[in-house]
């Protein structure tokens, strides 16, 4: 009898071990489920060495190496102390977070104070495979809860079985061009995955700062809110909508905003996520002088954009709920240049706003930095 207990212990236990063998084999061991993994390092032995004697850590896009052209008058509005305070700016242009959160993971000695600059390129490089987007959305769902979660951080093998198997992109070095997806459904669900993808890693930045008893400051990224949104998504339009939108847009070009604002304002209850339709109205309400109505339309039309480059609202908007999540201080950059928004001239060009709001924001942050290293 004792043999045969024996027999069937050993086959459970070879059937249990193969069982796990094939739900882990391919899974990457992790807490934040992730759809994609490094294989090589992103930060040089240089940037190491340097971070190490630095008091606050630059992280960000073109949008963070922008940040050089104002140093001077940051350290200009320093307390003396200050003034020759050691800054390691990791900016790269055309990055998004998920390879500035990989730096970070490789830093050796976390500076003070981290400024994150929120990113124009969020939406420049593939983040995910698209046939793994259910398996994504049931892995951040599992994330979000406080059992497995709490399980993963005891055990972060047990990820390999809680977590949903995806087909991860294997990032190096080089850049890995987003497809130019065809299906509206596919470019929906793609802009939807990148933008929760997004919020992950943001929370994955923020509580490893916090985590190391340093603190982060999360900076938006301005958005320009004349510039036309790239594609309306064909499910929010049809013909006859957009030969409608055709004719306004002409008597917008003809000055006659008012028609305009009146026929369009009419049909707002029936149109659903059109971008065109959202920035003709905005910019008939801003040609009337309504420009606070008109900034609420423009950034519809940003968010609704179904081929989204640059700047985004919807990235911005989860910065700013991070912000109050955690309780991090947020400066509104976006905000600053766009308070100004029908009154001045506030964009050099597409994406560069005028010297002087980044120089009020500059003041701002060396305030925020004087308060910090004063406690």
């Amino acid at each position: 009898m004792k043999k045969i207990l024996g027999i069937l212990s050993s086959t459970l236990l070879v059937a249990l071990a193969a069982t796990l063998f094939f739900v882990t084999r391919g899974k990457n061991e992790t807490v934040y489920p992730f759809p994609y993994d490094f294989k090589t390092p992103l930060l040089t032995n240089t940037e190491n060495s340097a971070i190490k004697k630095s008091n606050i850590l630059i992280l960000g896009d073109e949008n963070a190496l922008l940040f050089k052209d104002f140093e001077k008058i940051f350290r200009s509005k320093l307390i003396n102390e200050l003034v020759n305070i050691n800054i390691t700016n990791l900016g790269e242009a055309q990055t998004g977070l998920h390879r500035h959160l990989r730096k970070m993971n490789e830093i050796d000695h976390l500076p003070e104070v981290v400024f994150y600059f929120v990113g124009r390129n969020e939406f420049l490089e593939k983040r995910f495979e698209l046939d793994s987007i259910n398996n994504i959305a049931k892995n951040f769902k599992i994330f979000q809860k406080d059992l497995p979660v709490s399980l993963i951080h005891l055990f972060p093998w047990t990820s390999k079985i809680l977590y949903k198997r995806v087909n991860y992109v294997d990032f190096t070095k080089d850049i890995i061009p987003k497809k130019n997806l065809k299906n509206v459904v596919e470019k929906q669900s793609y802009i939807k995955g990148l933008i929760k993808t997004y919020e992950l890693e943001l929370q994955n930045l923020i509580e490893n700062v916090l985590f190391q008893e340093k603190t982060i400051v999360l900076i938006t990224a301005p958005i320009n809110l004349d510039l036309l949104p790239r594609e309306v998504c064909r499910n929010a339009t049809n013909e006859n909508l957009n030969k409608e939108l055709t004719k306004h847009a002409q008597n917008l070009l003809e000055g006659d905003f008012k028609t305009a604002f009146k026929e369009l304002n009419s049909i707002k209850d029936k149109v659903n996520g059109n971008s065109r339709f959202h920035y003709l109205i905005g910019r008939s309400l801003s040609m009337m002088g309504q420009f606070k109505n008109s900034k609420n339309e423009f950034y519809k039309a940003n968010a609704y954009d179904c081929n989204p480059q640059g700047p985004s609202h919807l990235i911005n908007s989860v910065a700013r709920k991070l912000a109050i999540n955690y309780e991090v201080p947020l400066i509104d950059l976006e905000r600053i240049v766009n308070n100004d928004f029908g009154k001045n001239v506030v964009f050099f060009n597409n994406n560069r706003p005028q010297n002087l709001y980044y120089e009020k924001f500059v003041k701002l942050l060396a305030s925020y930095t004087n308060n910090y290293f004063s406690l």
